[in-house]
């Protein structure tokens, strides 16, 4: 059987890197050697903005090629579109990456997941944006709260310890020692 051979061409980051193959679905890539799958090399955390009006996810992956970044909230795809904006700074082989929430609101909480994906291997994180509801609130305020550290006293006769604490509760609370 005569063997086949063409070259092809895959775009890595902006320009094409050549590979030879046969048509036994074997190849040799002349490209970078140091290629790997897509890893985490910080998992996505939360950080807010001072005015708390839009919030960043945002995680380091490394990975050679480029691997394809995909958002997703309850396992729908994120665009990047009106409040939702992606970006991927690149610098080197990591790749810092963010899902940033512009005015923010508990209608977007949820868990959210970020996919780096190359022809080496696949990656993903996932992260929960949970928000304490105003009625939740309200539920806690009636609840005893301790203001201060609880203080050991002798009494001025000398007899016996005076154990004091102060709290704040509505209704006023029961206390059991």
């Amino acid at each position: 059987m005569p063997m086949k051979s063409f070259l092809l061409s895959t775009p890595v980051c902006g320009h094409e890197v050549p590979n030879l193959s046969n048509g036994l679905r074997a190849g040799v890539n002349f490209g970078k050697k140091d290629q790997k799958a897509p890893v985490f090399e910080k998992k996505p955390a939360i950080r807010q903005d001072e005015d708390e009006d839009r919030l960043y996810f945002e995680c380091i992956i490394s990975a050679n090629p480029t691997p394809a970044i995909a958002w997703f909230r309850d396992d729908k795809p994120v665009e990047s579109k009106g409040r939702f904006q992606i970006k991927c700074d690149r610098k080197g082989n990591a790749y810092h990456c963010s899902l940033v929430i512009e005015d923010v609101d508990e209608e977007d909480g949820g868990k959210y997941k970020v996919t780096a994906k190359n022809n080496l291997g696949e990656s993903n994180a996932t992260i929960n944006l949970n928000f304490d509801t105003e009625e939740e609130e309200e539920e806690e305020e009636g609840k005893p709260v301790f203001t201060g550290k609880p203080l050991i006293k002798q009494s001025p006769d000398f007899k016996s310890i005076i154990f004091e604490c102060n709290l704040t509760a509505d209704p006023k609370p029961t206390l059991q020692w």
